[in-house]
C-alpha cells in the first residue's frame, strides 16, 4: 500500500509474488507511468504462475516416468523378445523385426497351438486389417481374403518364401483350404504395398506361411488329435530331426467332417443332406548342408480335400461334391561369402479343381467340370553388405 510521502512493504501470505512498490508522490505521476508500473507487475505475476505451472508439469511428468519404470518384467522382455524376432519376409532375407521399418506380424507358435481347433483361415480372419470371406461357414467353403480392404487378387501368399498361385481362378488366388495349421511352424502377414520386391502381386500386402522345420536331433516325433462338433475329427503325425549335415521334416495330416447342410430348408421336412468334408496334406522338407557355405533345401507339399457343396442358399444337392488338389515343388539354394549371399529359387505349382454332379435323386441335372492350372517360379537375388549400415539387394 502506497500513500503520499510514506513507503508501507504489504507481505503477501498466499504465496504469490511479494509486491513492494516503493514510490514517491504517486499522486503526481502521470497515468502513462502508472499504466507502466501496473502492467510491470503484471508481468511479474504472470512469470511467477509460469514457474508454478512448469513445476508442476515437470512433476507429472516425473510422475509418469516413474510409473513407466514399474512396467512388470516379463512383460517388458516379451515386448523386446517381440521386437528382436528374425522375420524373412520384410526383406526377402532375414532380418531382426525392430530393423525392418515395415508393419510386419508374427503368428509364433504360442498363438498357433492355442488355435490348433481352427482352420488357417479362421486364424488368418481375426487378424487386424484381414478379412476371410467363407472363413466362418461350413468346411470347403470358398475363401476370399481380403487386406486392408483390398481383393484377394492384390494380396500375395507365400510357401516358406515361394509364391504359390492357382491360375485356373480368375484372380491367380491360392485356395487356402488346401494348407492345414497343424502344419505350421508361423505366419509372417506385411501390410502395405510390396511390390518393389514381390511384383504386383503384392499391392495390399504378403502374406508367408512357414511351415515345420526339423527339430535339433536326430528324431523327433509330434502328433495331435482333436475332435469336435458335427462329426469333426482332425489328427497330424510328423517326423523331424537333423543327422549330420541333413535336416528333415515330414508331416501327414488327415481331417474328416460330418459337415452341415449350407442350404437352409425354409419349408422344412425336406430333409437336407450334410455338406461333408474330407483331406489329406502331405508336407516333406529337407535340408542340405553341401559345404560350409553352400545349402540346398527342397520342399514337396500334396494337398487334397473333397467338400459337399449344395445348387443355392434354399436349394438342397445330394450329390455335389468338389475335389481340390494341389502339388507344390520347390527347390533352393544359397550360398554365403565374405560380404553377402546368394539366392537361387525354383518352384512348380499345379492345382486341379473338379465339380461334380450328379442329383438324379432329385432332378435330371448332371455337371462335371474341371479347372486346371500350373505354374512356374524362379528367382535369383543377392544381398550385399556395403559397410556396417547399409545392404544392397539386387
Amino acid at each position: 500500500m502506497v500513500r503520499h510521502g510514506k513507503v508501507t512493504k504489504k507481505e503477501n501470505k498466499s504465496g504469490d509474488l511479494p509486491s513492494i512498490i516503493l514510490c514517491f508522490g504517486l499522486r503526481w505521476i502521470s497515468w502513462v507511468e502508472r499504466s507502466i508500473i501496473y502492467h510491470f507487475y503484471l508481468l511479474l505475476s504472470m512469470f511467477q504462475n509460469i514457474k508454478k505451472i512448469t513445476f508442476v508439469a515437470i512433476f507429472l511428468a516425473a510422475q509418469n516416468l516413474y510409473a513407466q519404470e514399474r512396467i512388470p518384467v516379463s512383460d517388458s522382455l516379451a515386448t523386446y523378445k517381440s521386437l528382436d524376432e528374425v522375420v524373412i519376409t520384410a526383406s526377402k532375407i532375414p532380418t531382426k523385426k525392430n530393423q525392418t521399418g515395415k508393419v510386419v506380424t508374427v503368428i509364433g507358435q504360442e498363438i498357433l497351438l492355442k488355435n490348433q481347433g481352427k482352420t488357417t483361415t479362421e486364424l488368418l480372419n481375426q487378424q487386424v486389417g484381414i478379412t476371410v470371406i467363407g472363413s466362418q461357414n461350413n468346411l470347403g467353403t470358398n475363401q476370399e481374403l481380403y487386406l486392408r480392404g483390398a481383393a484377394s487378387g492384390y494380396t500375395l501368399v507365400l510357401l516358406n518364401g515361394l509364391p504359390i498361385y492357382d491360375p485356373s481362378g480368375t484372380n491367380n488366388s491360392f485356395d487356402l483350404n488346401l494348407i492345414a495349421i497343424d502344419q505350421i511352424e508361423k505366419i509372417e502377414i506385411l501390410k502395405g504395398g510390396q511390390s518393389t520386391l514381390y511384383g504386383s502381386d503384392a499391392m495390399a500386402g504378403v502374406i508367408n506361411i512357414i511351415t515345420k522345420k526339423g527339430v535339433a536331433k536326430p528324431l523327433g516325433i509330434n502328433a495331435s488329435l482333436a475332435g469336435g462338433s458335427y462329426g469333426t475329427f482332425k489328427g497330424n503325425l510328423g517326423v523331424s530331426g537333423i543327422i549330420g549335415k541333413t535336416n528333415y521334416s515330414l508331416q501327414f495330416g488327415k481331417m474328416l467332417s460330418e459337415g452341415f447342410s449350407a442350404a437352409i430348408d425354409k419349408v422344412g421336412g425336406k430333409n437336407f443332406d450334410n455338406d461333408g468334408y474330407n483331406s489329406n496334406n502331405l508336407n516333406i522338407i529337407v535340408n542340405q548342408q553341401l559345404t560350409q557355405k553352400l545349402s540346398i533345401n527342397a520342399l514337396v507339399t500334396s494337398n487334397k480335400y473333397t467338400a459337399g457343396l449344395d445348387d443355392g442358399a434354399f436349394t438342397d444337392s445330394k450329390n455335389y461334391e468338389l475335389i481340390s488338389k494341389n502339388i507344390f515343388f520347390g527347390v533352393g539354394a544359397k550360398y554365403d561369402f565374405a560380404k553377402g549371399t546368394l539366392y537361387l529359387n525354383y518352384n512348380k505349382n499345379t492345382n486341379d479343381r473338379s465339380f461334380f454332379k450328379d442329383s438324379s435323386a432329385i432332378s435330371k441335372n448332371y455337371v462335371r467340370g474341371n479347372y486346371n492350372g500350373n505354374s512356374d517360379f524362379i528367382e535369383a537375388y543377392g544381398n550385399f553388405s556395403i559397410s556396417k549400415n547399409i545392404e544392397l539387394l539386387v
